[in-house]
């Protein structure tokens, strides 16, 4: 058996191709089935509950339930998440557009990422 080694101009293609199709958000996540999740996190501050409907790897419906205290309703975090990627710096990002202490007392934007995504 003889092991084969790739010339630098197939090697140059096998990267132009991991780059423009393979290695994209798009192949690897985009195209991937609807799903369901159902994810509980327990802080100190609370208890928080969401449920979401992840299609084409965007958020297209969620809920968020618990026993966290805050001063508005939590309707306008869910508003704000709908259509996002459901990837952890998406969800980062879009919950930088709120004050997220209005609805969430003790507990952080980064936190409230993990409840969502993990």
């Amino acid at each position: 058996m003889t092991e084969y080694v790739f010339s630098e101009q197939e090697l140059a293609e096998i990267n132009r191709i991991k780059d423009t199709k393979f290695g994209t958000w798009d192949w690897n996540y985009g195209k991937s089935p609807e799903f369901n999740v159902r994810r509980g996190t327990k802080f100190t501050s609370g208890k928080v509950e969401v449920f979401a409907n992840v299609t084409e790897s965007k958020i297209q419906d969620i809920k968020i339930y618990g026993d966290f205290f805050g001063i508005e309703d939590v309707a306008a975090v869910e508003d704000v998440l709908r259509g996002v990627k459901y990837e952890r710096e998406d969800v980062l990002k879009a919950l930088e557009t709120i004050d997220i202490t209005r609805y969430f007392a003790g507990i952080s934007r980064e936190e409230i990422a993990e409840a969502v995504v993990g």
